[in-house]
């Protein structure tokens, strides 16, 4: 099966790095770095509440706004839960 992706989206395909930390039970911190357009996240994640609340910070879009900052927020559900073998 190929998949294809259209729009803005198009050619971006690629991995970043990341990290996440258990802060308490159902509170993860997330972290990540993105490369083809310069950013940094972060996301506490919330699951017994069932939120997400952080920032993106990076490149800006303009000669006027070098650097871009801005919230990010969300409702979310584990979906799934995977365990892997600990020699991984």
């Amino acid at each position: 099966m190929t998949l294809l992706i259209s729009g803005f989206e198009q050619g971006l395909c690629d991995t970043d790095a990341c990290h996440h930390y258990k802060i308490a039970k159902d509170l993860y911190l997330f972290i990540w770095r993105e490369k083809i357009v310069p950013t940094l996240g972060i996301v506490m994640i919330d699951e017994q509440n069932h939120r997400s609340d952080g920032k993106i910070v990076g490149v800006g879009d303009t000669e006027d706004m070098p650097l871009s900052n801005f919230p990010v927020a969300s409702y979310c559900q584990r979906l799934s839960n995977i365990k892997y073998p600990k020699d991984l």
